[in-house]
């Protein structure tokens, strides 16, 4: 089976995901907002979107304290 872009950083996705649960204590105020991550090269993963500063990319959501 074919390996996806995603795929081949999940371990460390993972281990990030555990170790932000252990060590990160959110406050009161929180906000997930959307980004896009500009990436040039081949993935299937890619978004366009002209109306963004930055176009192409990926496309990833982050967490605001």
């Amino acid at each position: 089976m074919p390996h996806t872009t995603f795929d081949r950083v999940d371990k460390l996705s993972e281990h990030l995901r555990i170790l932000c649960r252990c060590y990160y204590k959110p406050s009161y105020y929180l906000t997930v907002d959307e980004t896009i991550e500009r990436f040039m090269g081949r993935a299937p993963e890619i978004v366009n979107i002209p109306s963004k500063p930055t176009p192409e990319g990926f496309k990833i959501w982050v967490l605001a304290n």
